[in-house]
């Protein structure tokens, strides 16, 4: 809807306007998210790597001030930036279900959790091979305990305890 008024000057009298008479071409404009603030503090815990960026977190003594009456963020959920080990990795938190998206909101300043390296198994298997003259030895090393779809490679050096014929023990003296 539209009108025209008088104003301080009391000139509305002198001019008609119509709906045809309007240029409304530029008509669309963008609505940017409100920042919300935050305080109280949340905990997460660590975990060994599984591969995801989820994380276990209790954010119930979070507070996010500035939301409009009647708005819900919705549900929460945290997680790791990656999924990659390391200390102290910060936590970022999201919501769905709700008028999050509307909002910025903003990191929370010391939560963090760590990632441990996932402990891996392996079984290593010599090959036999016909005298050389020295004591390298071929062995194939089989990693286990991966998460799931995830592959490695490895290098592995290993030795007989001797050059010379006959059944022979083999040791590895490195491994990548």
């Amino acid at each position: 809807s539209f009108s025209i008024s008088n104003g301080a000057t009391g000139l509305a009298a002198n001019y008609s306007l119509n709906g045809g008479d309007i240029d409304f071409s530029n008509n669309s404009a963008t609505i940017a998210r409100k920042s919300l603030a935050v305080s109280g503090a949340g905990v997460a815990s660590d975990k060994v790597y599984d591969g995801t960026t989820s994380v276990t977190s209790d954010i119930s003594g979070i507070t996010f001030s500035g939301l409009l009456a009647g708005d819900s963020l919705g549900i929460p959920s945290a997680s790791f930036s990656d999924a990659n080990a390391g200390s102290n990795k910060a936590i970022s938190i999201s919501f769905t279900g709700g008028d999050g998206a509307n909002y910025v909101v903003p990191s929370v300043s010391g939560l963090t959790a760590t990632i441990t390296p996932k402990a891996l198994t392996a079984t290593g298997s010599v090959s036999d091979k016909t005298y050389d003259g020295n004591t390298s030895a071929d062995v194939a090393l089989a990693l286990g305990e991966l998460v799931s779809g995830e592959t490695l490679s490895s290098t592995v050096t290993a030795a007989f305890d001797s050059k010379n014929v006959g059944t022979r023990t083999a040791a590895i003296s490195s491994f990548s």
